[in-house]
């Protein structure tokens, strides 16, 4: 979360696609021209876009056994 509390760093191989379909949502600023990160506009972010982006954010970077004991606990749901 960015010190203004209205916008999200998330880490995303396919922030390009976000950017274009919608820049005023998903943007970068210098700092993060060599990274694959962006910026979320938390006013302007659909829910369901939030929520995509933490869920493959989250298993990027999880372990297999934990992504393995999530997927466990949404069939239980």
């Amino acid at each position: 979360m960015k010190e203004d509390g209205e916008t999200l760093v998330v880490q995303s191989f396919e922030r390009d696609k976000w950017m274009e379909t919608d820049p005023e949502t998903f943007f970068i600023t210098d700092h993060y021209l060599n990274y694959d990160y962006m910026l979320i506009s938390l006013k302007r972010v659909a829910p369901d876009d939030l929520v995509s982006l933490l869920l493959t954010a989250w298993r990027n970077r999880a372990t297999d056994k934990l992504i393995k004991e999530f997927e466990a606990q949404l069939k239980i749901i």
